[in-house]
């Protein structure tokens, strides 16, 4: 699979720093990305009676934690660190 820009990036760090199932992952990260999800659940949350703002608030604060950058970015660290470490 051919990955663009910021997951192109971290796919090559993790092929680099050795890391199986690389595709896999970066493939994980594009799908928390995807917007279509949290529309849906901020959706599911309206739907089920929640205040839109507050159905908003909480679908942003899902979002950056299981999906933001900053989470990605951390875990290629993490593996990168770790290969140094076997070095």
């Amino acid at each position: 699979m051919e990955f663009i820009g910021k997951y192109e990036n971290w796919y090559n760090r993790l092929i680099e720093a050795g890391y199986d199932g690389a595709e896999d992952k970066v493939k994980s990260f594009m799908e928390a990305h995807n917007d279509i999800i949290w529309e849906q659940k901020l959706s599911e949350l309206i739907n089920k009676g929640m205040d839109t703002r507050t159905a908003l608030n909480k679908i942003n604060i899902l979002r950056e934690a299981f999906a933001g950058d900053g989470k990605c970015e951390r875990f290629v660290q993490s593996v990168e660190k770790s290969n140094q470490k076997i070095k």
